[in-house]
Formats: C-alpha cells, structure tokens, sequence
C-alpha cells in the first residue's frame, strides 16, 4: 500500500517521490519563501547601484538554496495587501536599506506604516500591551 499525498497537498508543497515502496509515506519538502525588500531612495548623488547589487546577490544566494523569490522595491508602486501577503509568506525577510542620518530612508518608513497597518489583524494582534499582564510591554505583541 502506497499513500499518493501529492494529490491531496497545496500547490507550494513539492513531494520527494525517491522513497517508493509499499506501506511507505513519502517525504514533503516544503518551499522556503524569501521575501527581499529594496528600502533605498533615489538621490541625484545616490542612484541606489550599491543596494541593487546587494539585493541581487542575496537573490541569486537565496535561488541557489532552494528559495523561492519575492521582491519589492519602495520606490516603484505596490499594494499593502499584496505586501500583508508577502510578509505572511516568507519565510525570511532581508530588509536591504541605506542609512541616512542614523535611520532608514522616510519612503521605507511610509513603506513599513502602510503595510504593517493593512496586516493589522493579520501580521500581528496587537502591540503587547496589556493591563492584565505586567511583564507584556510596549513591543512585545506578536509580530
């Protein structure tokens, strides 16, 4: 007897079919889901090839371990429900950003509030605060 799970399986689960014998289960590999961010924001002294290039080098890394890719840029136009999405997905996130001036640029700051307010509910509950638990702080809240 052989169990078939590759019928009954999610379309972003691989089955590794190499162990077939009777009264065996094969084996399922799950894809692995990288999420890359580019949080550069164009200047005219600052076009952005240094974060391009890191952001391509991470991919290309991630492709050879297996990953599957998502990307956004903050500059060109997104979604924040397709972004929730995203961040749902992934199984790692590489936030790839310049510093300016001791933080990161103000697009990728506008980036994080849309999306992270759409995945409210979703992405997250709450903020960690709570009046029933004195050891659940500001930051605390499940994100």
């Amino acid at each position: 007897m052989h169990l078939d799970v590759a019928r009954a399986m999610p379309a972003d689960l691989q089955v590794d079919s190499t162990v077939d014998q009777p009264y065996t289960l094969s084996v399922i590999k799950l894809k692995k889901n990288a999420f890359l961010i580019n949080g550069h924001q164009s200047w005219e002294i600052a076009p952005g090839k240094l974060n391009k290039s890191l952001i391509e080098i991470a991919r290309k890394a991630f492709i050879d371990k297996g990953y599957e890719i998502q990307f956004t840029h903050i500059e060109d136009e997104y979604s924040a429900a397709e972004e929730v999405e995203k961040f749902i997905r992934a199984d790692i996130i590489l936030f790839q950003t310049p510093v300016y001036w001791m933080s990161i640029p103000w697009g990728f700051k506008k980036y994080i509030d849309e999306v992270y307010m759409a995945g409210y509910g979703t992405m997250f509950d709450d903020d960690g605060r709570t009046r029933s638990d004195a050891n659940a702080k500001y930051g605390s809240g499940h994100i």
